[in-house]
């Protein structure tokens, strides 16, 4: 018999603090645009580039965490049967950590022996290892650590349904995923549910992002024989599989590998939906769903100093993998059009024991021909096809109990649905408890049922942007508080005007630190660095809040104020890797290179703990000083290519700070891409 259990258990931690209040603004405008070239076909480029969002709001950014790794308590499920261990994470996003199989002794998941916070997700806060359930907007999961809902059931032959479910803020659609595994059975099935609760066509995404151990010896084969390529240079194009033909390179074997890439699998209608890692033995895990999740993709960090400076920086040093996905969409870069209803799918995840030398071979077609027999002979489709229909009972059922509490969003939205005579969201089979409702959903709440926004606090509540709530709080009556929230409602829906409105008269009522932060952002995408330097003082005065001391600092930078920049820095109460970077970029605006050089000197005191994958850091302020060195020995003002590469070739970058995920782009490279 299969068994589910709940446990805390003790295991390396840094910890995650509270979400930061200051909500995600942009300072310029992100082009959004994915190319193609010509390779991709006209059906595949449906939905490409459509749906994105230039941030993560309502959600606020989870960007405060350490790097300070202690025994912490660590809540965790486990479902097990006599072939199967599969352990998932309660407090961060339902995570399957560990799928283990009791029968070949052998654990078929990169785990990531530390729970280690890193700048990748949505809203900042993301791990690795496991694998991660993303849904709703491109990039990994707003919920990733953050707690689901968690309750348990049991099917009508007695089998034990771990149930995981929440309500997705983006699209605002809930989601469901029950979990169980069959007494006679190795593999763990992950039943999924979206439901779209509106009369219209929603954007939606999915993609199940499964780690696993990257080594000489593993192969990724997916059954297709060509795949979309999307690097770090913005294009996506058409690849043979496995051999890259430009390098020769069978990128099969993921330490063949350079650079970090994204390999868009594509397989065919008729095909079989599945991706596996195999080791030199023919073993490893296999995954494969029923055809609603049609898309699979490879992701690889390369083999470069960049790459493997973000495996060490991700686990500790502990361990390095790959990913392998399964998606909606053909690729990641598309939103796909989802009507009202419902979409399901069922995922399995499983030991698959194939001919080693077939898997290895170097006839790709044979290769993945034998891993298709393989899985079918262990999971046959048209068995996978009639345990999704069976799963919809599951689906349907009440849960037996509540394990835990997720956010009070969906209980926020199912009471105004009741109050605006609404349909309900969903069934019973996910319940948003009033029990879960904390102050932000209550400031909402005195919206919802009395016509007022009374919050007052040192820290907002956090942010709802959307009809039929900017309506209600329009007609609300409001205290400070109150017009900040109605300021970023608008700011969401690129009204800037009346946003900048909203937050003067938020100011006008009681000068606060939220408000006139969103000022000081408006005035940067205005380019008017002295009137946003204006306003981050008046903020700094009433807050040591870090956002608010950095994005000061770069307000300061912006206007040239070097001095200005160095001053904010230096009064700053706390001293990390984000303020000795900005610091660093003012000591060279001033030509001080000697204490820019101080700072690399202290390689490991200065990590920037929420560095974002692809963002300039210390690499990028170590070129820029020593271009700057050259140009000022020369006379000159302008940083050519000649300039650029004598840099890069003379100085390379201390081998600590190096994060680059892809060579830097010459000026007459970043021209010819239109990044100038």
């Amino acid at each position: 018999m299969s068994e589910l259990r709940f446990e805390t258990i003790q295991f390396p931690t840094a910890e995650l603090y509270d979400v930061n209040p200051y909500i995600p603004m942009r300072t310029a405008d992100v082009h959004q645009e994915v190319k193609t070239d010509d390779s991709i076909p006209e059906e595949d480029r449906e939905f490409v580039g459509k749906g994105f969002r230039k941030n993560c709001l309502p959600h606020l950014m989870q960007d405060r965490y350490s790097r300070d790794i202690k025994e912490r308590d660590f809540k965790i499920a486990v479902l097990e049967n006599e072939y199967t261990k599969a352990t998932f994470s309660l407090d961060y996003g339902g995570r399957l950590l560990s799928l283990f199989s009791k029968t070949h002794n052998k654990e078929l998941l990169s785990v990531n022996p530390v729970f280690q916070p890193a700048n990748l997700a949505l809203r900042n806060a993301w791990y690795s290892g496991g694998v991660e359930w993303n849904i709703g907007l491109i990039g990994h999961n707003a919920h990733t650590c953050s707690p689901l809902f968690t309750g348990q059931l049991t099917t009508d032959d007695g089998t034990p349904v771990l149930r995981m479910y929440e309500y997705e803020r983006i699209r605002k659609v809930p989601y469901q995923l029950d979990f169980y595994l069959k007494d006679d059975n190795p593999f763990l099935f992950v039943k999924v549910r979206i439901i779209n609760p509106f009369d219209h066509d929603v954007y939606m995404y999915w993609w199940s992002n499964i780690a696993v151990d990257e080594r000489e010896d593993v192969r990724v084969l997916v059954p297709a024989d060509h795949c979309y390529r999307f690097g770090y240079e913005g294009v996506m194009k058409r690849l043979e599989t496995p051999i890259d033909a430009k390098t020769n390179v069978d990128y099969s074997y993921t330490t063949n590998t350079t650079r970090a890439m994204d390999y868009f699998f594509r397989l065919p209608n008729e095909q079989r939906r599945w991706i596996s890692s195999l080791d030199k033995d023919g073993q490893g895990l296999v995954q494969t769903s029923t055809d609603r999740l049609k898309g699979r993709k490879l992701f690889v960090w390369g083999r470069s100093e960049g790459g493997a400076n973000w495996q060490k920086f991700l686990s500790h040093g502990q361990s390095e993998y790959l990913e392998i996905q399964a998606g909606l969409g053909r690729t990641q870069t598309e939103h796909i059009a989802m009507p009202p209803g419902e979409w399901s799918w069922l995922e399995a995840y499983g030991i698959l024991d194939a001919d080693a030398a077939s898997v290895h071979q170097d006839n790709w077609a044979q290769a993945t021909a034998h891993v298709d027999d393989s899985l079918e002979q262990t999971l046959s489709r048209a068995f996978l096809d009639q345990e999704h229909e069976r799963a919809q009972a599951i689906a349907d059922k009440e849960m037996d109990k509540i394990i835990q509490h997720g956010s009070g969003w969906g209980t926020l939205e199912r009471k105004r649905r009741e109050k605006d005579g609404e349909k309900p969201m969903c069934g019973s089979h996910m319940k948003f408890t009033d029990e879960s409702i904390d102050d932000d959903q209550q400031a909402w709440l005195d919206v919802l049922e009395a016509n007022t926004y009374t919050h007052s606090a040192d820290i907002a509540a956090a942010p709802i942007i959307e009809e039929p709530w900017i309506s209600k709080l329009e007609a609300a009556e409001k205290n400070h508080e109150g017009w900040y929230q109605l300021g970023v409602m608008y700011y969401a829906e690129e009204r800037l005007d009346d946003a900048q409105k909203a937050w003067e008269e938020s100011v006008n009522i009681q000068s606060n630190p939220f408000a006139l932060r969103c000022l000081g952002i408006l005035a940067r995408i205005q380019k008017d660095y002295g009137k946003a330097v204006k306003y981050y003082k008046e903020a700094r005065q009433q807050t040591d809040d870090m956002t608010i001391v950095c994005e000061y600092a770069k307000a300061a930078l912006e206007l040239k104020d070097f001095r200005l920049a160095q001053e904010v820095i230096e009064a700053s109460p706390i001293s990390n890797g984000r303020t000795m970077l900005y610091l660093g970029h003012a000591w060279l605006g001033q030509n001080e290179y000697d204490k820019v050089e101080d700072i690399f000197k202290r390689e490991e005191a200065y990590i920037i703990t929420d560095l974002r994958e692809g963002e300039k850091g210390f690499d990028e302020l170590w070129f820029k000083m020593h271009e700057q060195k050259i140009m000022q020995e020369r006379g000159l003002d302008t940083v050519t290519d000649e300039i650029f590469y004598e840099a890069q070739e003379k100085n390379p970058v201390p081998k600590t700070y190096n994060f680059l995920m892809s060579p830097r782009m010459s000026p007459s490279e970043r021209k010819a891409a239109g990044l100038d």
